[in-house]
């Protein structure tokens, strides 16, 4: 079965699906797919040499 012909029956299912209970299992389960496909960020911790930098400016600053 190709992945076109098993999207429609899972759409279908989906239609006639009345459990309100298998949605919202359905739904969390989407929505935890899409959270891990979403890119991450790539954020660095500061080296201690940038937080004290970064200190003195305000300290010029203020």
């Amino acid at each position: 079965m190709d992945l076109q012909t098993r999207k429609l029956k899972v759409i279908g299912y989906l239609i006639e699906l009345q459990d309100e209970k298998i949605f919202s299992k359905i739904e969390m389960t989407i929505s935890e797919s899409q959270k891990q496909q979403e890119p991450k960020r790539n954020v660095k911790p500061f080296t201690p040499e940038q937080l004290i930098n970064r200190a003195k400016l305000i300290r010029l600053v203020c």
